[in-house]
């Protein structure tokens, strides 16, 4: 009796394992593409084809798509950031875009911020005109403004007082999520993590010594943000390359 052969269908689910941290399940998975391959040597004379021929190195590389951006795996797997290297901090970078105010008398316009901090500006526009307002170091005219750098203070000519403006600014806020500092590292370094990729059909693969080598976050009007990440997967000192299991 004919057999029907075994399919496969849809992106599966994958998981990365890193060395001293929890398992990370790429949630919304889009695909992932897995590509083994070898390069090929062969042995001409004077004829046409090939007199011997042989299989040279090989390597593994592929691609990550998913639908949800995970912060774990931008700073440990791909920076390598940590607390413990402390370029990882507690807390979201959220920027504030035409905040609507009024500058008060005395021409000084102080943000309340709550339990976040200021952390840098982003301009001043007139509510009234669109103009954008000059930024300067100190003692602004009609038109200019200056803005303290630790505190947010935003300071206005005395005779801007009453007008409306636009601030946009961003405010670090510490009561969710994280900040990866990146930082400019030794070459030669970089995480590797584990790969664990099977769907419901039987099809496993497991490679056990990965590195992610690009990162490509696009943003598109009407759509959403798929980051991609590439990575290669080399020999692991102790278990080898890895394992792949199917029906």
């Amino acid at each position: 009796m004919f057999k029907k052969a075994n399919w496969h269908f849809g992106a599966g689910y994958l998981y990365f394992r890193s060395a001293g941290a929890a398992p990370i399940r790429v949630a919304t998975l889009q695909g992932i593409d897995v590509d083994i391959s070898a390069s090929q040597k062969d042995l001409m004379g004077a004829n046409q084809f090939a007199e011997a021929s042989v299989r040279a190195g090989m390597k593994i590389t592929g691609k990550v798509q998913t639908g949800r951006f995970d912060g774990r795996i931008i700073s440990q797997l791909f920076l390598g950031a940590s607390r413990a290297a402390g370029n990882v901090d507690t807390g979201l970078l959220i920027p504030v875009t035409d905040r609507a105010m009024q500058i008060p008398e005395g021409g000084m316009l102080e943000l309340e911020l709550g339990t976040a901090t200021f952390d840098s500006d982003l301009g001043v526009i007139d509510a009234a005109t669109g103009a954008a307002y000059v930024w300067v170091d100190k003692d602004p005219a009609v038109g200019e403004y200056s803005v303290d750098p630790h505190d947010g203070l935003y300071v206005f000519a005395e005779a801007e007082v009453g007008k409306r403006v636009l601030l946009s600014y961003v405010k670090a806020d510490p009561s969710s999520g994280q900040t990866t500092t990146i930082t400019n590292d030794v070459m030669g370094e970089g995480p590797t993590f584990e790969m664990v990729s099977f769907d419901g059909k039987g099809l496993f693969i497991q490679l056990y010594a990965c590195q992610f080598n690009k990162l490509s976050l696009q943003r598109k009007n009407e759509d959403f943000l798929i980051p991609n990440l590439e990575f290669g997967a080399v020999a692991d000192d102790a278990r080898g390359i890895g394992r792949m299991s199917g029906a």
